[in-house]
């Protein structure tokens, strides 16, 4: 991507998060491919939490190295590597929104957890799990899960 691109990325990915329930968490969970990837990206393990800071080193790397070269590096593909500035703009606006500095990563998907939440508190997962991690509810405290 370009600057101009990434630019519009980050402004995109605030404008849609702004829109989400107020929350305070105290701990976000970065599912799917933008948490993991990130992590490969910058050559390490896949589920290495990943800070605030971390996303810039990669969007630099994004913004400086051509997508065939990040591919070989990390082992990612092209396409992939080609979206994740995407990906990367989102799970910083969502940790910007709930002041959030570190996420923690997790290899588990969306499905995984959804199953996790039915579960554990049956068929009001869907409204529950928002107050039961303190976004929307009224809770001051909780986890967050980002899927990006």
């Amino acid at each position: 991507p370009t600057p101009a691109e990434v630019a519009e990325l980050g402004v995109r990915a605030r404008t849609l998060v702004a829109g989400l329930p107020d929350g305070a968490p105290m701990r976000g969970i970065v599912s799917g491919g933008s948490g993991t990837n990130v992590s490969r990206l910058l050559g390490r393990e896949r589920t290495t939490p990943v800070a605030r800071a971390d996303l810039d080193t990669g969007l630099d790397l994004l913004l400086t190295m051509r997508a065939a070269e990040l591919a070989a590096a990390t082992g990612l593909t092209e396409r992939r590597v080609r979206q994740l500035a995407a990906g990367v703009a989102i799970v910083g606006a969502l940790m910007d929104r709930y002041g959030l500095d570190v996420t923690d990563v997790s290899d588990a998907g969306l499905r995984e957890g959804a199953l996790l939440a039915l579960a554990r508190i049956g068929d009001r997962w869907l409204t529950g799990a928002a107050q039961s991690v303190g976004i929307g509810g009224g809770r001051a405290a909780g986890n967050a899960h980002i899927r990006a």
